[in-house]
């Protein structure tokens, strides 16, 4: 085992368990290592099955996954960059208004309720979902490497602890970038992941059936909890003009108020808690009307996740056909939240309700069963390596993307033309535009790729 799977070990975010469940594994087919312990002994099939786990081979399945969710984040990343450009920049002008606008709506995502149509999400919107969902699978992976390795409950309690400090830390030093003081508000993220996985993490041994039981109370109870519970009123300080006209854009029926923005209970309980510390809450920084309580939503997808990982590790299950029961359970995910969104509450995303959960957990079911089968069956892995590469490092492929690629990649475009106008050569507008959009993905897979080939030995 190399260092970079030694690192992964201690990484319950990044590791996806080097398994292999599916595949040559799943076959029954014996390897070198399968053959019997003594003359004419007999190997049971949990020893065979157990010999085959201590290979330590990835899934790569999930690595892929997390690695397109990167891909969409950077190049989002990239667009919004030319997109702040002045109208009058020849490199802004690439995009055309009806492209422009378009692109806007995938990186900026829905205002509030879900509005890239029945059934269908935005770019932006489904990226924090998605996390959440991966990193659920490869929490129970994680969990059953340990176990593999028979480590003991305590440092599986320590290791968790770890990550989730660790997480809601860097959530909080990232949201505070550009502001005068910390924001103590733990909407970001990286703090809903860490806070999910938190919670997540107590049910790691409980039963398949209950832990479906579990999603379910976690969901139902923070629906009743907004239907239940009224809103107070709110102060004079948020009875301003521009908040009405705001509010007035972000319309629900009224058979939905109870989901409004800035103006449900979840709203105004984390009003409540921040206003006992010092200059908070802050306004500018909680405008989009995310809160604190979306954990608990968020851990209810991440332990779906959980479930969805035994799936991987339990079953003997070919690729293709375990690829065709995720994408099928996905379309299923996604027509139920029609339902839930027209009946029980509508799918919002800033306050992850029901029908959004629902519906995010659907299409990452059916990303998951798509990436499984282009590793698995159709034995891409080499077409897609770089990708593989940025998701088995995602914290610090997420962490370079939000804060320095922007940066870096201005730099070297700066550089680049520096040089070209010394050698009389002016980039066309297309060219630079393609460099900004594109710069922020290459610079992290590269930055990625080193980072393994130096922690396994290759340079």
């Amino acid at each position: 085992m190399n260092d970079t799977y030694r690192l992964s070990e201690e990484n319950p975010m990044t590791s996806t368990c080097d398994v292999k469940p599916i595949g040559q594994a799943a076959t029954g087919q014996s390897s070198a290592a399968d053959v019997t312990i003594h003359a004419g002994s007999e190997i049971s099939p949990v020893e065979r099955r157990s010999r085959r786990l201590r290979k330590y081979e990835r899934i790569a399945g999930v690595d892929l996954f997390r690695g397109i969710l990167l891909l969409i984040l950077g190049l989002g990343i990239g667009v919004l960059s030319v997109l702040e450009l002045p109208s009058g920049d020849p490199v802004r002008q690439v995009f055309r208004y009806e492209t422009a606008r378009g692109l806007t709506n995938q990186v900026t995502g829905s205002a509030w309720r879900n509005a890239a149509g029945p059934g269908l999400v935005f770019a932006r919107d489904f990226l924090l979902s998605g996390f959440l969902f991966a990193a659920g699978v490869s929490l129970t992976l994680w969990r059953w490497k340990r176990r593999q390795n028979k480590s003991e409950s305590a440092s599986h309690a320590r290791a968790i602890i770890n990550r989730v400090g660790i997480l809601i830390l860097l959530g909080v030093f990232l949201q505070s970038v550009g502001s005068e003081q910390t924001r103590l508000v733990l909407t970001s993220p990286l703090a809903q992941i860490g806070l999910a996985t938190l919670i997540a993490s107590c049910f790691l041994t409980i039963s398949y059936r209950w832990g479906w039981v579990t999603v379910c109370i976690l969901l139902i109870g923070h629906t009743v909890w907004f239907y239940t519970v009224p809103v107070p009123e709110y102060g004079s300080e948020l009875k301003t003009p521009e908040l009405e006209t705001y509010q007035a854009s972000h319309y629900l029926p009224p058979s939905y108020q109870q989901f409004a923005y800035q103006a449900n209970i979840a709203d105004y309980t984390d009003r409540l808690w921040l206003s006992w510390l010092p200059a908070q809450p802050d306004a500018k920084y909680r405008a989009d009307g995310r809160v604190t309580w979306n954990f608990i939503p968020a851990a209810a997808l991440m332990l779906t996740g959980v479930l969805v990982g035994r799936k991987l590790v339990r079953q003997d299950w070919q690729p293709l056909p375990l690829s065709l029961f995720l994408m099928l359970g996905g379309i299923g995910c996604i027509f139920c939240s029609l339902l839930f969104d027209a009946t029980v509450a509508p799918a919002i995303e800033r306050l992850m309700t029901i029908s959004w959960v629902v519906l995010a957990a659907g299409y990452s079911l059916l990303l998951l069963g798509i990436c499984v089968v282009l590793t698995e069956s159709f034995g891409l892995k080499k077409l897609v390596q770089p990708l593989l590469v940025m998701g088995r490092h995602s914290l610090m492929a997420y962490s370079f993307l939000i804060f320095g690629s922007v940066w870096v990649s201005n730099e070297i475009i700066k550089h680049g033309q520096t040089a070209g106008s010394m050698m009389q050569l002016t980039p066309l507008p297309l060219t630079a535009c393609l460099l900004q959009v594109f710069l922020p993905v290459v610079i992290t897979m590269a930055l990625c790729g080193l980072w393994e080939r130096r922690h396994s030995g290759l340079t």
